[in-house]
């Protein structure tokens, strides 16, 4: 209904346009639709006509696509420092508040016609450009960024896997505008200068000579080029937006049936049969030595709080090398704020924690914390570039997932996800291994499944599991528990305990 409203709207000012070109009685005065159509079809037929459409058209694309580009460089380059934002800052800023006929004047002195309407557009698009595309790199999940943090993703591959798919949609709003006032701006720069073979040109000559025909004609005809510039950059937008918020799909995984693993807990590949080097990458255990200092995470004192909110208070213990132990509290007694303090993600209010920088600390987070336009093998790859493609297909089929290697997570079960979180984790060069409630989504015999897996892939590594269930300590046959437990004067407060 609105579309039919707004086709009527449209005839009805056509309408009205034709109306006062008859009022009028000439085209010199008011040229009406019919003068404009007439003035269209003649143009069409003038081969001048169409190498200046063609030209124009480039140098804006050129200007645009130029201006997008440094967009993309200049927003990676703020994102890795914000000592380069504030570098570009008075430049932005510039770009911004000068009107555009002052840098047309100032691009028409120092460079000429023939190059200043492409350097007109870029200056006057830049500025859209690189902050939307800076502030979507910025609203990234904070989820995700965490969880690249505590994996020690390198910029270049969160750039490319995080921060970059994130800012789409911005991108895509601030293009989409920018668009348009590239076309605006490209075609008053060719008025100014009297570009050689433009549309331009062609506009100037027409208001020289009185030709409102074509004057109206070369208004229609950039407004026509603009609307379709617009479309054509939308949806290749819009697809990339959809790609990337829903997920992709690659080709039919080649995972190896499940009934040739199926009944090996004890055999492991030789990907993990590996020690862990000073370095914290996963090497062949016959190209290894023992690490010189034994990795732990010692708790001294700590008190943490939120506001008025304690969460944690006087909590000391020490998580030594090879060791595992089972944090054990009912929700919200503050296990969740211990681990996140172990990662280093928060700072304890007092206290102090010893060995953060040498433990290399991962986890599996209550929530998955998958890239979601990425399939499980990507999100594995994503922490584990150099993992060898049998050792994710091993992995994946002795957690019951076989077949969905490359399927986007986005279509997975909560369970599923967490089993690719869990992957993720063992499958890493992380030391100290933290899991938050790993088990919460999984039913009994896929819990048993998952146990089995976590337990025949920690080859020694320190294990730390949270869960308010007494049950995944013993099925994960921890013996070390510390209980946390409410404090009466507070649901938040925590008195833990050794058992």
């Amino acid at each position: 209904m609105r579309k039919l409203r707004r086709v009527l709207a449209v005839i009805f000012w056509l309408l009205v346009m034709q109306l006062l070109s008859i009022i009028f009685k000439d085209t010199l005065i008011f040229a009406g639709p019919l003068d404009i159509v007439r003035s269209l079809a003649a143009l069409i037929t003038q081969a001048d006509f169409l190498l200046a459409v063609l030209a124009t058209s480039w140098r804006i694309l050129f200007g645009f696509i130029l201006a997008t580009v440094l967009a993309v460089l200049l927003a990676i380059a703020a994102m890795r420092s914000t000592a380069w934002e504030d570098f570009f800052a008075p430049l932005i800023s510039a770009f911004k508040a000068v009107p555009v006929v002052s840098f047309i004047l100032i691009i028409l002195i120092y460079f000429g016609a023939a190059s200043s309407s492409w350097i007109v557009v870029c200056i006057v698009t830049l500025p859209s450009l690189y902050e939307s595309l800076l502030q979507g790199m910025r609203m990234s999940d904070p989820a995700l960024v965490e969880m690249a943090e505590v994996f020690a993703v390198p910029f270049k591959r969160r750039l490319s896997k995080l921060y970059l798919p994130s800012a789409v949609s911005y991108f895509s709003a601030g293009a989409s505008s920018a668009i348009g006032f590239a076309w605006k701006a490209g075609i008053a720069t060719e008025v100014f200068g009297i570009v050689q073979c433009s549309l331009g040109e062609r506009f100037y000559e027409a208001k020289i000579y009185l030709e409102t025909a074509d004057l109206f004609a070369y208004t229609t005809i950039i407004v026509m080029l603009s609307w379709l510039f617009s479309k054509i950059l939308q949806a290749c937008l819009r697809k990339m937006t959809q790609r990337y918020a829903l997920g992709t799909q690659s080709a039919a995984s080649q995972d190896m049936p499940e009934d040739e693993v199926n009944g090996q807990e004890s055999a492991a590949s030789s990907y993990y049969q590996t020690k862990f080097s000073e370095s914290g990458a996963a090497v062949p255990a016959s190209r290894t030595t023992e690490n010189k200092e034994a990795a732990y995470l010692q708790v001294v004192n700590i008190t943490k709080r939120y506001g008025d909110v304690v969460a944690l208070e006087n909590f000391n213990h020490t998580f030594s090398d090879h060791s595992r132990s089972f944090v054990l509290g009912p929700s919200g007694c503050g296990k969740t704020t211990l681990l996140r303090l172990l990662l280093g993600l928060e700072e304890p209010s007092s206290g102090e924690i010893l060995g953060r920088k040498t433990a290399k600390a991962g986890a599996v987070f209550q929530e998955a914390r998958l890239l979601p336009h990425l399939t499980a093998r990507e999100n594995i790859l994503f922490v584990a570039p150099h993992l060898p493609e049998t050792e994710i297909q091993e992995a994946f089929v002795q957690l019951g997932l076989t077949g969905d290697l490359d399927k986007a997570v986005a279509t997975f079960s909560g369970g599923m996800k967490d089993r690719v979180a869990i992957a993720r984790l063992l499958l890493s060069d992380r030391y100290f291994l933290l899991m938050d409630e790993p088990f919460r989504s999984l039913d009994s015999e896929t819990k048993v499944r998952t146990s089995a897996f976590i337990k025949r892939h920690l080859h020694g590594r320190p294990f730390i599991l949270v869960s308010h269930q007494e049950e995944d300590g013993a099925l994960m046959q921890i013996e070390e528990k510390i209980l946390f437990r409410p404090n009466p004067d507070s649901s938040r407060q925590t008195l833990p305990r050794m058992t």
